[in-house]
């Protein structure tokens, strides 16, 4: 039987993530005219995180338990 329980909890560190995104050819020649500051929150802007490996250090308890006749 498959089950799913909600936790109260996760606690843990990224190991390893990435900022992918996308520029216009014009936004990305407008990146470059930036300063490095201004360069980095642009990419903020335009990028979003992708996490490739991460550790849990510690859980909460299971809630809300929810079970199905899957294998």
């Amino acid at each position: 039987m498959k089950f799913e329980s909600d936790l109260t909890f996760v606690t843990g560190y990224i190991r390893h993530g990435k900022l992918v995104g996308q520029m216009s050819e014009q936004e990305y020649a407008d990146w470059l005219a930036l300063e490095p500051k201004e360069r980095e929150e642009m990419l903020w802007e335009y990028g979003t995180v992708e996490v490739d490996n991460y550790a849990i250090e510690d859980v909460g308890t299971c809630t809300d338990v929810v079970w199905s006749g899957d294998e």
